[in-house]
């Protein structure tokens, strides 16, 4: 993925959930709370600089990894 090139948020949510894990398991490895996460994924709120950063530095970590 080149930087700065606009990424899925909500969409890697999905992914990371359809490869067995779960909304908890995210919020734990990235700091978020679980609320915020349901939110973001459901296009409900768009997420500050510093939740987006946590959480893709998880999933994009995870996806590189096959999660």
């Amino acid at each position: 993925m080149a930087p700065g090139a606009p990424v899925d948020l909500p969409a890697l949510i999905h992914r990371f959930l359809a490869a067995g894990h779960t909304h908890t398991e995210l919020a734990q490895l990235s700091g978020v709370e679980v609320r915020t996460i349901y939110r973001i994924k459901n296009g409900e709120v768009l997420p500050q600089k510093g939740t987006r950063r946590a959480l893709l530095y998880v999933l994009l970590r995870e996806g590189s990894d096959g999660y």
